[in-house]
């Protein structure tokens, strides 16, 4: 029996996701966060910047090289592509007003104002914000 190399890459996806959760439970990642001297919300912020360092890496460029190894680069196969069919408009607008329905409902709802933000600096200095920033854009 021989493997499929379309199943490499969506193999690749699911272990670097994994990685990338579960990761900040190492001790070898705790390590590379924390430092002597250090309060433990900057502890905090270098964990979630180090970790989303690692998704990044891990499911950007890492699945694209994946991909790359493992058969063709096409649009297609990672789900660039423009809905088609004669139902691909009423699927769309049907799919926005049930997600626009649930926000609203659930606006209503409590904040959990523990778990976000993820850092939690009492005094943001500029490099902060700059460091912030740019970690939301290799985010998004």
């Amino acid at each position: 029996m021989s493997l499929n190399p379309a199943w490499l890459t969506p193999a690749y996806f699911i272990i670097g996701y994994l990685l990338y959760w579960f990761a900040p439970e190492l001790s070898i990642f705790q390590r590379l966060s924390a430092s002597s001297g250090k309060t433990a919300a900057i502890v905090s912020r270098n964990k979630y910047y180090t970790q989303k360092s690692l998704g990044f890496l891990l499911l950007g460029p890492g699945t694209i090289a994946a991909a790359a190894i493992w058969g063709p680069v096409t649009e297609n196969r990672f789900g660039f592509q423009w809905p088609s069919g004669s139902h691909a408009l009423l699927w769309f607008l049907l799919s926005s007003g049930i997600a626009v329905l649930i926000m609203s409902l659930r606006s209503e709802k409590s904040f959990n104002h523990e778990y976000y933000p993820q850092v939690r600096l009492k005094q943001w200095k500029p490099v902060d914000i700059l460091m912030n920033s740019l970690f939301w854009i290799l985010y998004l």
